[in-house]
């Protein structure tokens, strides 16, 4: 089976109706450039456009360069398990299906996260810093570990807690990118082995040796955390 180029994924974005299984994502449009052309953030394995239904329904839609491998595959799946019956704060709706785009007779995945609008946390402590706004340093260090208590509880690690991968949305943190995360229906050594380690500098440097576990996050969520009392 042949798999889909850059082009092809434009063309079948601009028609959902033919193309998504999940009905909602049928009933959306793609976001677009004013000329009218699909706007899509494309990396080195996936690609990424808004679907939007009105001003009241948007997901970002990953459309994979290169079928995943078993392991991601799984991956996903349990996330996805474990993300719809989470009740931690700053987690956002996270689905994966294995044939969730129809081409002809072929299928192919789709992963779908909710659409987060609003700045990275690397972008907004700069502004916030720039205006000496010291109380609303405070109140995000405060949301921050509130964030942080309902992931652990909940058993869940982010796993790649970085200035890119929190946004700031409605003066509240909320996590994105969740390709390095640790979830309890993760039970067995494969699904815990690490196939990323997040980005340099924010990981403890004994954790390329570690498994997958909720205590994933604790050097980067600690770090932020000892951040509390400095900003009063």
């Amino acid at each position: 089976m042949a798999w889909p180029s850059d082009d092809d994924y434009r063309t079948m974005v601009q028609q959902p109706r033919m193309v998504f299984r999940d009905p909602k994502l049928q009933a959306c449009t793609v976001g677009t450039y004013p000329n009218g052309r699909p706007k899509g953030s494309s990396g080195n394995f996936a690609l990424v456009y808004r679907m939007l239904n009105g001003s009241s329904w948007s997901r970002a839609v990953r459309f994979f360069k290169q079928p995943p491998r078993p392991d991601q595959e799984e991956r996903y799946l349990l996330l996805d398990r474990a993300i719809s019956k989470a009740k931690a704060r700053g987690l956002i709706e996270f689905s994966y299906d294995p044939e969730g785009l129809r081409w002809g007779k072929a299928r192919y995945p789709v992963l779908t996260m909710q659409w987060v609008e609003g700045q990275t946390l690397g972008l907004w402590l700069k502004e916030t810093v720039l205006r000496n706004d010291a109380a609303g340093v405070g109140r995000m260090a405060d949301a921050w570990i509130e964030l942080v208590t309902d992931l652990r509880a909940n058993g869940i690690a982010h796993g790649d807690l970085q200035h890119g991968n929190v946004m700031v949305e409605n003066g509240q943190p909320v996590l994105v990118d969740y390709d390095c995360m640790y979830v309890p229906e993760m039970t067995t050594e494969a699904q815990r082995t690490p196939t990323e380690f997040g980005m340099p500098g924010y990981q403890h440097p004994g954790r390329p040796k570690q498994l997958l576990s909720a205590e994933l996050d604790n050097f980067s969520a600690t770090a932020c955390e000892a951040l509390k009392p400095s900003v009063r």
